[in-house]
Parts: structure tokens; C-alpha cells; sequence
């Protein structure tokens, strides 16, 4: 029997690792908790930054415009996903977090003598070390949370044997839900992306499991492993 993995992170990301899924030869179920909702922003281009910083592709579809107003800057791309995105529209310098995080995308413009970072991001954005870079922070899009599971989460959710997790407030709002819903989780393994995302999903779930890296491709990793 095929083993059944829901995905619950926002379009278009989601239909990607679900088709990463299917080539492992498993059942994805795409179920996001967010949808991805643009934000009107301020696309001047005065603001005389020495650098941009994008940490989600979602930051590059939603701030393509403003991306054009410094064509001549170099950024800063948190994983190959956002690097990914930012080569179909520009030829720009990129430059790769070398730990797929934000932190460590923060310390590699410092060691490139970079002072003045335009950080283009979701309304949700965890503290970071500025590690002395001045960063002026452009919102872009938000995620608007889901209220309830869908339909379809709640059909398969008994024979449901994976969950992905790809962030901390998603697994916050799952560990919601699924109380609220009043749903059993003991007999799903969670994978999260990264040991603050494990730390957010509350207790009962079969295991937990952390992906060595901090992205969808730690994530299939795992995944591999647990259905050899």
C-alpha cells in the first residue's frame, strides 16, 4: 500500500514537494494551512542599500517589482528555492545562505563588508541577528492562516501516515487544529524542517522527526529513510 504524506506548506511550494513525493512513489496529499496574500509596498528605489535579502521565493514572486528598481545590486537568497526563482527574472549577483537560514545569510554579507541590507519578506519574520548591518525590511506578502483542516485532510487524516512540516508557525497552527478538531495524531510520523519547528507541534505524535538541513530537500531525505 502506498504510503500517504500530507503537505501542508503554501502554493506553489507545495505542489513541488508533492511532486517530489510522487517520484519516491508516494501519495501526496497538498493541504496548505496559509494562503499567500500579496502586500502593497513602497517601491521606491531611494532607499541607497548596499545589498537586497530574500528569504523565500514567496518574497521573490510578491516583490518581483521592486527587485527591478536595483538592478545593479547583489542579493542575498536564503535557499536554492529563492535562488531558483530570482534567475527567471533577473542577472543579478546571487549569493546562497551557506546554512540555508537567515542568520547565516546575515553573516556571509557581513564577511562581504556589506552594510545596508533591503530585506524583502513576509509580514511574519523571525528576530535575526543584524550582527551590525543596518536591514530596512519590505513586507511584501503574508500568510493568512486557515481557520480549520480541510475537507480533505480530515478524510484521509486516519490513514495518513506522514506529515511535513515546513515552519514553526505552521506546526503551531497544526498542533491548534488538530486539538481543536479533536483528531488523534499518534499514529502519524511529523518531519519538520528544523528543531524549532519539532519543538512547536506539541506532543502525541508517533515521532518526530528533523530534517539534517534546513530545507524541502532535508526534508525528502527523511522521508527516504523512513520508507526504505
Amino acid at each position: 500500500m502506498t504510503r500517504k504524506v500530507a503537505v501542508l506548506r503554501p502554493e506553489p511550494g507545495a505542489s513541488r514537494t508533492a511532486d517530489h513525493l510522487r517520484d519516491l512513489g508516494l501519495d501526496p496529499l497538498v493541504a496548505p494551512l496559509f494562503t499567500i496574500e500579496p502586500v502593497a509596498s513602497n517601491i521606491s528605489s531611494d532607499t541607497q542599500a548596499d545589498a537586497l535579502m530574500v528569504t523565500s521565493a514567496n518574497a521573490v514572486r510578491h516583490g518581483a517589482e521592486m527587485i527591478r528598481q536595483y538592478p545593479n545590486l547583489p542579493i542575498y537568497a536564503v535557499g536554492p528555492a529563492t535562488a531558483h526563482a530570482l534567475k527567471g527574472m533577473t542577472d543579478q549577483v546571487i549569493h546562497l545562505a551557506p546554512q540555508g537560514n537567515g542568520q547565516s545569510l546575515i553573516a556571509l554579507a557581513q564577511t562581504h563588508h556589506i552594510h545596508h541590507l533591503l530585506h524583502l519578506c513576509g509580514a511574519e519574520v523571525r528576530p535575526l541577528d543584524p550582527m551590525g548591518i543596518r536591514i530596512d525590511r519590505r513586507i511584501v506578502y503574508r500568510a493568512a492562516p486557515a481557520t480549520r483542516l480541510s475537507d480533505a485532510l480530515l478524510a484521509a487524516w486516519p490513514v495518513l501516515d506522514l506529515i511535513l512540516l515546513h515552519s514553526p508557525r505552521s506546526s503551531v497552527l497544526l498542533d491548534h487544529l488538530v486539538t481543536t478538531q479533536g483528531l488523534a495524531r499518534s499514529h502519524i510520523t511529523a518531519i519538520a524542517i528544523s528543531a524549532a519547528t519539532a519543538a512547536t507541534a506539541g506532543t502525541g505524535w508517533n515521532a518526530m522527526k528533523i530534517a539534517p538541513r534546513p530545507d524541502d530537500y532535508g526534508m525528502l531525505a527523511v522521508v527516504r529513510q523512513l520508507c526504505q
